[in-house]
């Protein structure tokens, strides 16, 4: 695929001075902690995903078809947690 998602990235937090008495020797030192916050969108539903026309180049075609954004978020979940075998007897004895 062309594009790249975003780098992710990290703050560092001021470094933790608080007591760790209770922690194993080898955990009690100073720590320099970092911290982030994750977020995340989705699309609508019904939302069609496709190619931009204008992201191809002449006579090009799109790398995948349109689809719903219902259509690929169900795809995506099943595909974790169902079995090979599963998802051929779904799909008609394809993958």
């Amino acid at each position: 695929d062309r594009w790249v998602s975003t780098p992710h990235r990290v703050v560092v937090v001021a470094e933790d001075t608080r007591p760790r008495w209770w922690l194993p020797p080898f955990l009690r030192k100073k720590s320099r902690r970092r911290q982030s916050i994750a977020f995340f969108h989705n699309l609508n539903y019904d939302a069609n995903v496709s190619a931009i026309d204008s992201c191809l180049q002449p006579g090009e075609k799109p790398k995948w078809p349109p689809i719903l954004a219902y259509d690929h978020l169900l795809q995506k979940h099943r595909a974790s947690t169902t079995t090979t075998q599963q998802q051929q007897q779904q799909n008609g004895g394809e993958l």
